[in-house]
């Protein structure tokens, strides 16, 4: 028979390696969540500046005693609200225009050389998946214009005279 402090040791190791597992787990959804969120691939492309300041964003939301926080829970909670087929027309409508939002430059971009955005038929198709809603011409072009229009108004407002 095993002795107690054999059976206790075991039982504490597996119980301290899922909380870490747990930790880590919570980590990879908070990167996962803020790079969708802000629209970044990956952050070694990223100025040392920047680093720092998506740094200070994770250390307010998880540390890594405790994992996520309530503000990291509510981050990642909001930022990663799936599309089911159950989704409104509301939902769908945010999702698209959260996800838009990041690559305004490119889309805009895109326009004025003509050339077909590739990322703006990949957001359509996923929500079009997603959803098993077919999404109307009309409905995605009102709601580019709901990105763009703002972006462009903020940049050109900020043109010095």
């Amino acid at each position: 028979m095993k002795s107690f402090n054999i059976v206790y040791n075991k039982e504490r190791n597996n119980a301290i390696n899922e909380h870490k597992s747990v930790i880590d787990n919570d980590r990879a959804r908070l990167l996962a969540a803020i790079k969708k969120e802000y629209g970044i691939n990956d952050f070694s492309t990223l100025s040392e500046s920047e680093r720092a300041s998506f740094k200070n964003i994770i250390n307010e939301m998880w540390d890594r005693t405790n994992g996520l926080n309530k503000k990291g829970i509510s981050f990642v909670n909001e930022a990663m609200k799936p599309l089911t087929e159950a989704s409104t027309d509301e939902m769908i409508d945010n999702y698209i225009i959260k996800s838009l939002k990041p690559n305004a430059d490119k889309i805009i971009q895109d326009i004025i050389l003509d050339k077909e955005s590739r990322f703006l038929a990949d957001v359509k198709v996923a929500v079009e998946r997603d959803t098993k809603k077919k999404l109307s011409k009309k409905r995605y072009v009102e709601l580019i214009g709901k990105v763009i229009v703002p972006y462009l108004s903020k940049k050109v407002n900020s043109i010095k005279f």
